[in-house]
């Protein structure tokens, strides 16, 4: 998944200039990064690409066909930029972080279904998030606090659809951050995604078929 697909119309968040916009994102992938490593109990590197603002109508073309599978880890944002963040990755990719995460091997089945595979994309989704909203958060000036963090896999089009419809949202624009996990070889690629605006009811957070697990709280500001 990248950000090829809605290049041509997007542009630098903000009044931030794009190569500032990414420096930011990269220096709270490296803060991510590190927290997740205790977790692990090994190096692992979360990478941060370009920081762009998409036009909502281009959202659903990040994740490519609306009947692929797509794992997320959402939180949604109160505070002074009310709105939703979303860490979005391939099934398969999720399942690979999930088993990083826990020491184990992947049991290639492409789905993680059990908890504790859950809780820990959770937690890896929780500290993305929360390292990426610091950043917003520092550069507009506006406290944002995020919820308890839910994991959801279902048809990429229930998700994206859900978060953009359910929410009521009030701007045009999203704000989209392509990120990794490990190393690109290892199929965890993935992006972060913003939407300001009214959060949608948890009963609309993807479809009806999805596995969720909710952690007991978000992760401190580092």
């Amino acid at each position: 998944m990248t950000l090829d697909a809605v290049q041509p119309k997007t542009r630098a968040p903000g009044q931030t200039g794009a190569a500032e916009w990414d420096e930011l994102f990269a220096r709270a992938a490296v803060t991510a990064g590190k927290s997740l490593e205790l977790m692990a109990g090994r190096p692992l590197d979360i990478r941060a690409g370009k920081a762009v603002a998409v036009p909502l109508g281009e959202v659903p073309a990040l994740a490519g066909s609306p009947e692929d599978p797509l794992t997320v880890v959402f939180v949604a944002v109160e505070g002074g930029a009310a709105g939703q963040a979303l860490l979005c990755l391939r099934p398969e990719g999720a399942e690979r972080l999930a088993a990083l995460l826990l020491g184990r091997s992947p049991a290639g089945s492409g789905q993680v279904h059990d908890f504790l595979g859950l809780s820990a994309l959770a937690e890896a989704g929780n500290v993305a998030l929360s390292a990426f909203l610091n950043v917003v958060s520092d550069r507009t000036g506006r406290p944002l606090r995020p919820s308890v963090p839910v994991v959801v896999t279902d048809m990429a089009g229930a998700i994206l659809a859900s978060a953009l419809v359910s929410g009521g949202n009030v701007e045009e624009e999203a704000i989209v951050v392509e990120a990794g996990f490990g190393s690109a070889a290892e199929g965890m690629e993935g992006f972060i995604l913003y939407l300001p605006g009214p959060p949608p009811p948890a009963e609309h957070r993807g479809g009806r078929d999805r596995d969720e697990v909710e952690l007991a709280g978000p992760s401190p500001r580092p």
